[in-house]
């Protein structure tokens, strides 16, 4: 050993570690070169792992918040069969023991001067923020003549928060908030007051339930008047969701395995190279097990040092990549999609760093410990 790797054994050997670890951790110093190789490639594996668990925490969460209108109420109440009245099917709502809030929502083509066509509309009745859509920007709707709109409306129109829209059949609307829709439509959403000409009357009703309810109880008495109703439940995850859970964790198992791959073919190389100094220390009485944790112990900091430079890189990478998707998919991202970090989740991947190093070296590990010392004695 030269140099920083007899000033690192030394100090190794006065920490007060025992002797087997002392060793280990003294010995990336010795090779600069083979330890910032394999620093890297536990940084790489571990920066994968990173991203990979933020991209599919991510698209998890995109769907939740798409269909949060749905999920944040325990019934929805269907549209009027023909032959009813929208306001039939509210009064009976509100007059069924058991519902606590509920509003109604409907489709409707908006008219809207600088758009060709109609934009997409949703007319609500009662207060429908209980609904929980994820706001990207300002505010929900609290009075007539007031909408929200998504980022492709304001992307078409060349609208901002605080204008007006005018159209045929509605009163100008002030653009109050900017609300998140997975897709990249041209959508708007304002009280049936705010377009008394255009409202439809396929009116769903999203009830939240009183404390204490019973939700097949309040089911069966809606039922008995007539009234179509279901319980909210989530949808399914999207197939394209899967297939991209699928393709990423695939994509990150094949890294972690190169990274595993790159510490054991350093730890071989190494192991090879100082094989007579592993038959010295076992002349002097070292054990396979004391070998073994020898030659895992050198692989510590190199594998602490990558987890912890790997995990900012794949955190800094998953705040590039998931906005990046999105705007190129037309929309933006509520920040709750984005952050999808702990703090315990962090530390725990800079730590697989460590544990990737450490499973990379277990064969070489077992190799040297296996090796019988009049042979490791002989090998120059």
């Amino acid at each position: 050993q030269h140099g920083r790797g007899r000033f690192a054994a030394r100090l190794a050997a006065r920490s007060g570690l025992p002797r087997p670890l002392s060793l280990g951790l003294a010995q990336p110093f010795t090779r600069p070169a083979r330890t910032l190789a394999m620093l890297l490639t536990v940084a790489l594996g571990t920066a994968a792992a990173t991203f990979a668990i933020g991209l599919a925490s991510s698209l998890r969460l995109v769907q939740a918040a798409d269909q949060k209108p749905e999920t944040s109420a325990d019934v929805l109440v269907l549209p009027a069969e023909p032959g009813h009245r929208d306001i039939d099917t509210r009064e009976a709502v509100a007059t069924t023991p058991g519902t606590g809030s509920f509003y109604g929502r409907g489709p409707a083509e908006i008219p809207v001067d600088g758009l060709r066509e109609a934009a997409r509309g949703t007319v609500t009745s009662g207060d429908a923020r209980a609904a929980g859509y994820e706001m990207l920007a300002g505010r929900w709707y609290t009075a007539p003549g007031e909408a929200v709109v998504t980022t492709g409306f304001l992307t078409a129109t060349g609208k901002h928060l605080g204008d007006t829209v005018t159209g045929a059949g509605h009163r100008p609307l002030t653009l109050v908030g900017e609300v998140f829709d997975g897709s990249a439509n041209n959508h708007l959403y304002t009280d049936t007051a705010s377009v008394p000409g255009l409202a439809g009357q396929d009116f769903e009703w999203y009830v939240k339930l009183a404390p204490g309810t019973d939700r097949d109880a309040y089911l069966a008495a809606l039922r008995s008047r007539n009234i179509s109703a279901e319980a909210t439940q989530a949808e399914s995850p999207d197939g394209t969701l899967i297939i991209l859970d699928s393709l990423t964790a695939l994509l990150t198992a094949l890294l972690v395995s190169v990274a595993a791959l790159g510490v054991l073919n350093a730890v071989v190389l190494d192991s090879r190279d100082r094989v007579h100094d592993i038959g010295v220390h076992k002349s002097l009485g070292m054990t396979p097990k004391q070998t073994a944790v020898m030659v895992i112990a050198s692989v510590g900091p190199p594998g602490l040092i990558g987890g912890i430079i790997g995990v900012p890189a794949g955190y800094l990478l998953h705040r590039w990549a998931v906005p990046a998707m999105a705007h190129g998919a037309g929309i933006r991202l509520p920040h709750s999609t984005i952050d999808v970090y702990a703090s315990a989740l962090l530390a725990a991947l800079a730590l697989a760093g460590l544990v990737l190093a450490a499973a990379g070296a277990l064969l070489p590990a077992g190799w040297a410990a296996r090796t019988r010392t009049a042979v490791a004695l002989r090998t120059e």
